[in-house]
């Protein structure tokens, strides 16, 4: 293999790996906003069940899915 042809294997190589390299950061930081979202919805649920019921209750949806059906 000539000079050549190596130095344009390695930078091709060099050329994915930066691609893989900023895939992984894109995808990561798309993760880590989404955990900020989350707990900034959980710490806003709290702070709205502290206010409305004095951290007496806790509020919970209703979900029927568990219900048995009726036919």
């Amino acid at each position: 293999m000539s000079a050549v042809a190596h130095g344009v294997l390695l930078h091709r190589a060099l050329s994915i790996g930066s691609l893989v390299r900023k895939a992984i950061v894109s995808v990561a930081k798309v993760f880590a906003r989404a955990f900020a979202r989350v707990s900034e919805a959980n710490m806003q649920k709290a702070r709205i069940e502290a206010e409305l019921y004095r951290n007496r209750y806790k509020h919970a949806s209703k979900n029927d899915d568990d219900l048995p059906v009726v036919h």
